[in-house]
């Protein structure tokens, strides 16, 4: 004890830097925010761990609640009873909570009072017609309308081996793997009792929700995400888009090179940037048009295909197998948005007969002279070379969940995360998700949401 007297009177200065330091670190300790971080089903989310530890690393204060004793694979009713013995009389909680455990939070919030503020990250509010289609059985086969698409995929591939890719297989076990929570599930369908009768949060709550933006990719963007959870790069695209690549290199004439770029965009027309379909004059039926076009396109290209396997036989089964990958991905867009609402816009678009032969001239002069343009690109930009017409917008989505679907009024601010799928929406490493998280953790939509 006299040595610390003797150090402080000798040095007077050291004692109030040290009680300095030490209120400092009390001040620190109790800025902590109690938060409690709620994954979904894992089939359709994924673990909240390295988007809290960057978020710790770039020094925002909180204190996790949670533990590995949270189930949601249990049940709403079971994880609601698990995270309540989690927070006992803990207060001004920030729960934050992607897919199924949004819904576990916000019937959470309703029964304990110490829940503060609420951020829903790819919440299905309204429940998802995307669970449905991968849930339900139709009757056919005891198969669901996911199911039944994949056996028609099938069918397209002919019985070529794609299994140098493998999409459509990871789409089947992914379906498989969501059919096993299956009772877990049942509780987030549209007409569920516990989505119909579910009472609006009565304390502050932020939306986020995913818009996957571009379609040809998307379906394989979110199956990498599924099948390669640690790697930031999209797997399966660059998989099958290095084996057009090497295809379109070995190709030796004017009609291999035109259908391998016929394959590789084979549904851009239909969905642009801005999910835009064009109506037809004579039906009025956007749906029907749809599929009188994937049909005539379909039969086109497999009639080229064809006459290409007279020649190389690879190359007509990397043709066919990427084929079956956006097909795959469109029908399943389809699928999602089938009965949603559809509005009239207009845009500007490319002359079609312009376009083509820019294109067919642009791939001509790649292969020929060594070029590497982007054909597509180069070709949008020129001017003189469109129209206007009137398009049909269709509602954006995640790859599981509508927009609508995330959407719940009331929201205290509302953050679209562009070019997300349903499983990127925790991923930090993605500019719209980490702008939106640190926008709300630094109070910027009100104070609820701080962890500052």
């Amino acid at each position: 004890m006299n040595s610390i007297k003797n150090h402080f009177s000798k040095n007077p200065y050291s004692f109030y830097l040290t009680l300095l330091m030490l209120l400092t670190l009390s001040s620190s300790a109790l800025a902590q925010r109690n938060t409690i971080w709620m994954m979904g089903l894992s089939p359709t989310s994924d673990s909240w761990g390295p988007t809290q530890n960057q978020f710790a690393l770039a020094g925002y204060q909180f204190n996790d609640l949670i533990n590995s004793t949270y189930l949601p694979a249990t049940g709403i009713n079971s994880a609601v009873g698990q995270v309540e013995n989690l927070i006992n009389n803990q207060s001004n909680i920030l729960g934050i909570a992607h897919d199924y455990g949004g819904i576990v939070l916000r019937e959470l919030q309703l029964q304990n009072p110490n829940i503060s503020a609420m951020i829903l990250d790819g919440v299905p509010n309204q429940g998802s017609v995307g669970i449905s289609l991968l849930i339900d059985d139709q009757g056919v086969g005891f198969e669901t309308s996911a199911e039944q698409l994949v056996d028609a995929i099938q069918n397209i591939k002919s019985g070529d081996e794609c299994k140098d890719c493998q999409v459509v297989e990871a789409f089947e076990r992914w379906i498989k793997d969501v059919k096993k929570g299956k009772s877990a599930y049942e509780e987030v369908l549209p007409n569920s009792p516990r989505i119909q009768n579910l009472d609006p949060p009565t304390v502050p709550f932020a939306i986020l929700w995913g818009n996957q933006k571009d379609v040809a990719v998307s379906l394989p963007s979110f199956l990498s995400s599924i099948g390669f959870p640690a790697s930031q790069t999209d797997e399966y695209t660059t998989c099958y888009r290095g084996a057009l690549a090497r295809a379109r290199q070995e190709a030796k004439d004017k009609f291999t090179i035109s259908t391998i770029r016929n394959s590789r965009g084979l549904f851009k027309n239909i969905f642009s940037a801005v999910g835009s379909i064009i109506k037809d004059p004579k039906t009025g039926n956007v749906f029907k048009e749809i599929g009188n076009f994937i049909d005539n396109t379909v039969k086109s290209i497999t009639d080229r295909i064809t006459a290409i396997r007279e020649k190389d036989r690879e190359l007509a089964r990397i043709l066919r197998c990427e084929m079956a990958n956006q097909l795959l991905a469109t029908e399943w867009e389809l699928l999602l948005i089938e009965n949603t609402a559809i509005e009239e816009e207009e845009f500007v678009i490319p002359d079609e007969a312009l376009h083509r032969a820019c294109i067919d001239d642009c791939e001509e002069r790649n292969y020929y002279d060594g070029y590497n343009t982007d054909c597509n690109d180069f070709c949008d930009g020129i001017l003189g070379m469109t129209y206007t017409k009137t398009l049909y917008k269709t509602q954006p989505n995640d790859g599981v969940l509508l927009r609508d679907e995330q959407l719940l009024d009331g929201a205290s601010a509302v953050y679209e995360l562009v070019n997300t799928n349903h499983l990127q929406e925790v991923d930090l490493n993605l500019p719209p998700v980490k702008e939106a998280f640190t926008d709300l953790f630094n109070g910027n939509a009100g104070a609820a949401f701080s962890l500052q």
